[in-house]
């Protein structure tokens, strides 16, 4: 037991020191510097630009599908993109990339057909409702389309995900007229379940219940035009073969995860893949995962704030 405070006493004063000099600061600002040099590089060393070329000759072009959560300036973590970087980073998409709708990119896969530039899939996850308050003005500032996946449990409810209970805030979700609204807008509604649970922890019955369910109330509904589904969370370890047969015998038209990678004209579209964007990618990581560069852990390049 003395040992045990003697280590936890230990622990403490290294957290405290480490903290008085900003050392660990000092160390992540200098990792990020070293990886935004090592981008810098990359992205003008005529690497992206013969690859990118490469791709124009073959007709290869990357779809990128880009995959946010919440847009806000009161909260800081993982899934929160404040709203002046938000503007940056479509601005940037609208000014440098055709933005194509999911329903537009599933044409292209069916008719195979061959896209003549790299191009841009906006997406959110988990229907916050600060993405009608301040993603939507946005997008329609630069006339872009983009497909919001919601979990019909939590439409109009006052339930919290499990991820945001460590927060003590209640999250506002859209409700179902506000779904309607951005529906007419011409944005889509996609299905990211019933609940939020991962499809790795359900059985068979369960997984197919949670796609056939939320599919059924969103047709109810008439909020969804068309089926597409995105599993909630969608990393790899929660990606399975057995899950997209799932999804395509539930009758939705496409499988998207979230775990990184790019799309091209012959994709399978039970194969979709994303890259999610959150505060820890700076503006140099964001152009850089537009060019097909894989950003592997992007809040090293963060800014840290009061740093």
């Amino acid at each position: 037991m003395a040992l045990i405070l003697l280590l936890r006493k230990f622990r403490i004063c290294t957290i405290r020191r480490l903290a008085d000099n900003n050392w660990f600061i000092r160390k992540i600002i200098m990792f990020g510097f070293i990886k935004n040099s090592l981008l810098q590089l990359i992205m003008h060393s005529g690497t992206v630009q013969a690859v990118n070329f490469a791709h124009s000759i073959s007709g290869c072009h990357r779809i990128i599908i880009l995959a946010y959560h919440r847009i806000n300036d009161n909260t800081c973590d993982n899934m929160t993109v404040c709203c002046s970087e938000f503007d940056r980073q479509i601005k940037f998409i609208a000014d440098n990339y055709p933005v194509l709708s999911l329903g537009e990119v599933l044409a292209c896969l069916q008719q195979r057909r061959r896209l003549a530039r790299p191009s841009v899939v906006v997406t959110f996850d988990d229907g916050y409702r600060d993405v009608l308050i301040n993603a939507i003005p946005v997008l329609k500032k630069y006339n872009l389309p983009a497909t919001f996946f919601v979990n019909t449990e939590f439409v109009g409810s006052d339930k919290q995900f499990y991820h945001d209970l460590r927060f003590g805030i209640n999250f506002d979700k859209l409700n179902w007229d506000e779904l309607k609204y951005m529906n007419t807008m011409g944005f889509e509604i996609g299905s990211h379940g019933v609940g939020h649970h991962r499809l790795t922890s359900l059985s068979d019955e369960q997984v197919l219940k949670e796609m056939a369910e939320s599919k059924r109330i969103l047709v109810e509904k008439k909020i969804a035009k068309r089926l597409f589904f995105a599993p909630p969370f969608g990393r790899r370890e929660d990606d399975s073969s057995k899950a997209r047969a799932f999804a395509k015998k539930a009758g939705y038209e496409c499988y998207l995860t979230a775990y990184g990678g790019y799309n091209s004209f012959n994709s399978d579209p039970f194969s979709l893949k994303r890259v999610v964007i959150g505060p820890g990618m700076n503006f140099l990581a964001f152009r850089a995962c537009l060019q097909g560069i894989a950003i592997k852990k992007p809040y090293f390049i963060a800014k840290i704030k009061n740093a």
